[in-house]
């Protein structure tokens, strides 16, 4: 079963909107840079109308995560 994390050190990519992208974090008390956003979405609950933003990377350490942007509580979180 897969958990949510939350992730208090995350440094974000500002363009058109706020928190567009993950850049780096701290995972494990390691800086993880992100070398590339393998695929992106957005997802909407239909009941709530709560939105999160789905990114799947690629860290420049060659590993895969997962992570979250809760549009409405303004919180990251990384999937275990």
């Amino acid at each position: 079963m897969k958990t949510l994390k939350k992730l208090n050190a995350i440094k974000t990519y500002s363009g058109y909107k706020e928190n567009e992208g993950p850049l780096e974090f701290v995972f494990d008390n390691k800086i993880v840079i992100v070398e590339s956003i393998i695929e992106r979405k957005t997802i909407e609950d239909s009941e709530t109308r709560m939105r999160k933003d789905y990114f799947k990377i690629k860290s420049k350490d060659k590993h895969t995560y997962t992570l979250f942007y809760d549009q409405n509580s303004k919180e990251w979180f990384l999937e275990e």
